[in-house]
């Protein structure tokens, strides 16, 4: 049953993401970040800043940033999960499974969920450095990235929400962070 429920809201979700258009008046306005944690290899990436800071009552900003000590070549892996609030614990609603981040950027990845989260957050000018050509070196840097320039969807309901994303090269773990963000629906 769990794992219906699961797929159903994939698919959902998926659904909604792919076939709402840019300038659809269904976005969720009430999306906003209530906290952020990043943690590192040491001895691949230096972390600079991690933090999510208050810029309005309805806005909150998102800024990272991480030095590669060593250049970082293919293949990169990345798994996002999507996590939903059910009391006092969190449940597993979405797992991209581990996809290899160059084929992603380079929009050769065959997963929707990953289409999905790249046509949404690709358009945004803050988030474009993540999208820069493999192997990964150098900094990087995202600084106030907001929720309210995403076109957060209808098909996420109100709640609270936990997003993992993981980092892998090869077998090892390299970066995880996870965001907290709460969804509001307007009472319209």
């Amino acid at each position: 049953m769990s794992f219906l429920i699961k797929f159903l809201t994939f698919i959902t979700i998926i659904l909604t993401i792919t076939s709402a258009k840019k300038n659809d008046e269904s976005f969720v306005e009430g999306v906003r970040y209530r906290g952020v944690k990043c943690k590192i290899d040491n001895q691949t990436l230096e972390l600079k800043y991690c933090y999510v800071k208050a810029y309005s009552r309805k806005i909150s900003l998102f800024s990272l940033g991480v030095k590669f000590i060593n250049p970082v070549e293919k293949p990169i892996y990345v798994q996002i999960i999507s996590n939903y609030q059910f009391g006092s614990g969190y449940r597993e609603v979405v797992n991209s499974g581990r996809q290899e981040w160059c084929s992603v950027v380079e929009e050769t990845s065959t997963n929707p969920f990953m289409k999905a989260v790249v046509e949404v957050v690709k358009d945004n000018p803050v988030a474009r450095e993540l999208f820069r050509q493999c192997p990964y070196s150098g900094d990087l840097e995202i600084n106030n990235f907001s929720t309210t320039s995403l076109k957060m969807y209808d098909a996420l309901p109100a709640g609270l929400y936990r997003f993992d994303v993981n980092v892998f090269k090869d077998e090892k773990m390299i970066f995880t962070m996870k965001i907290n963000e709460e969804v509001k629906k307007d009472s319209n």
